[in-house]
């Protein structure tokens, strides 16, 4: 494991003793994770293919 920083160790410390408290997201910060994760998978993805002359005499397609 890797040495945790002053910053890291107090972190680690304060949820040792139990001081963090889970949370649910709201509903408007649900709506905006949603469309966030809707908008990355709808993105038309395209792909260029870039073949050489001497490829294309060889038959490679």
């Amino acid at each position: 494991m890797k040495k945790l920083d002053a910053f890291e160790k107090g972190i680690l410390a304060a949820y040792e003793k139990g001081k963090f408290k889970s949370t649910s997201p709201s509903k408007a910060e649900l709506a905006k994770f949603k469309a966030a994760a809707t908008a990355t998978f709808l993105k038309e993805k395209r792909i260029n293919i870039r073949l050489a002359t001497p490829n294309l005499w060889l038959g490679i397609l």
